[in-house]
């Protein structure tokens, strides 16, 4: 793809260059932000050493996947930075972008591929997927390439283009295992495909397999790892009835967003156009909708399953195709008439991914300004510090003395001696916090006992305080609580 390629040629292109760049002006100095929990986690396992980091990966910490692969070697080199820390997934999603522009511009006949990026990069939970240092990132990428691979294929159908689109699918279930739910949708779309241009049956199954090989080869070869991390699935699934309405805001609505989708929709019902396309537009809303569908399906079967926006990763691209498809195509055939209309479109979009881009509530956590307070009573408050990470491990008590958990106070080089204390929510936590008061004499402690953890915990902090006999104030910011037990 040539740079020029990427040269607004109109003014609606211009209007989504300056959304995007402020969209991604933004994204660009979250990167600057604190750590979130999960980053700390992970910078914990991976400032190991490679065996240990291996160990954890396959044991007790969040499945091995590419990405931790790529980013161990990485963290030796750059350190605790944020910014650095992040900067891979920042990459990899201005990749994406790219990817998807090519998408749109070639397999889309008229459609303009600045309005797929502005849409790309709008979508509030894969800007957060950008801006932090996760595997869903280069999930994305390489969905995005396999999908990229897929289009190209049914232009000109061969075993070794279809291969190719395989190896990015792969790599993407080798990233997030979850990518695989996309697989059957793909076949019967190939299927569909060769018997539409009367390829023989001998000839389909040639190109169908070439697809399927290497992602097959990459599940059976983390079937081992999907089976004991299976029986943790409990400690990170939603404790809860399973419904439809679940269903759509944990998952549809995501992928779905309704800013954007709305917009969308009545685009296409005012300026009433028709796509080309329609094979490839059909098969983006059927890639879009069955991890969706898997994943419910999963937890009503299943009494414990994950139910989360991240876990239908796969179907963020094709959505996010499907929707720019829409747009831009509808877009380019209206006339003069409309450009307000237009306009005014590509401005809401660029001011709802710029706005989202300013906020990600779900990854602002606050832990670097938490530990700085700390820091400054050093000389004041009890040697020991109590901490409430907020991962899932840390409200059952056969884990709550697994090292990882004291993740976020290590990513700020904490040396004072950590008690991570569960949440309070079971008699067994409550015997284990009232132990604990005991045996590191803290009913004693004459200075201050500072708790620090993520919001909201307060409760657990006034039953450790009560039985403590302390007194308790604090301050909440940006989704972390820090009390001090006096």
């Amino acid at each position: 793809m040539h740079y020029r390629a990427l040269l607004p040629k109109t003014f609606d292109d211009r209007l989504a260059m300056y959304g995007l760049l402020a969209v991604l002006s933004v994204l660009f100095f979250r990167l600057f932000d604190s750590f979130n929990l999960d980053e700390t986690g992970l910078l914990f396992v991976l400032n190991q050493s490679p065996s240990a980091a291996f160990r954890d990966f396959t044991t007790t910490c969040p499945m091995l996947s590419a990405f931790e692969i790529i980013m161990w070697p990485w963290t030796k080199l750059v350190g605790s930075n944020e910014f650095l820390f992040r900067l891979p997934s920042f990459l990899f999603f201005v990749v994406y972008l790219a990817v998807v522009f090519d998408i749109g511009r070639t397999h889309f006949s008229g459609a303009s591929g600045l309005i797929f990026v502005l849409i790309a990069s709008s979508i509030p939970q894969v800007q957060a997927f950008g801006a932090t240092a996760r595997p869903y990132s280069l999930a994305l990428l390489t969905s995005a390439l396999s999908l990229r691979g897929v289009f190209s294929w049914s232009r000109k159908p061969s075993v070794f283009s279809a291969f190719h689109a395989g190896a990015w699918l792969a790599m993407a279930c080798l990233t997030r295992v979850f990518s695989v739910e996309i697989l059957p949708v793909v076949f019967v779309y190939m299927f569909w495909r060769m018997r539409r241009e009367k390829y023989s049956l001998s000839n389909s199954a040639k190109n169908i397999a070439a697809f399927a090989s290497l992602p097959a080869a990459a599940i059976l070869l983390q079937i081992p790892l999907i089976l004991h991390f299976k029986s943790q699935t409990a400690f990170h699934s939603f404790a809860g009835e399973r419904s439809l309405e679940l269903a759509y805001h944990l998952m549809l609505k995501p992928v779905f967003p309704p800013d954007i989708v709305l917009p969308v929709v009545a685009m296409v019902l005012i300026l009433r156009f028709s796509i080309k396309e329609q094979a490839n537009a059909i098969f983006c809303l059927a890639l879009a909708l069955a991890p969706i569908g898997v994943n419910f399906f999963l937890t009503v079967v299943a009494d414990d399953f994950l139910i989360s926006e991240k876990y239908v990763n796969a179907s963020y691209v094709p959505a996010t195709i499907l929707c720019s498809a829409l747009a831009s195509c509808s877009m380019v055939k209206a006339g003069r008439r409309s450009r307000w209309l237009k306009s005014g479109f590509l401005i809401w979009i660029s001011i709802v991914g710029t706005l989202s881009a300013i906020t990600l509530p779900s990854e602002n956590e606050d832990w670097r300004r938490a530990f700085n307070i700390v820091r400054a009573m050093d000389g004041i408050r009890a040697e020991k510090l109590l901490l409430v990470p907020g991962f899932f491990e840390n409200q059952h008590m056969d884990l709550i003395n697994l090292p990882s958990l004291k993740a976020p106070a290590a990513a700020y080089g904490i040396a004072s001696p950590i008690i991570v204390v569960p949440k309070v929510k079971s008699d067994s936590a409550t015997k284990w916090v009232f132990d604990m008061i005991e045996r590191e004499g803290l009913r004693i402690e004459r200075r201050p006992i500072l708790m620090v953890g993520k919001s909201p915990y307060g409760q657990t902090a006034i039953s450790v305080a009560e039985m403590a006999g302390k007194r308790i104030t604090g301050i909440s910011f940006s989704n972390i609580d820090v009390f001090m037990l006096y």
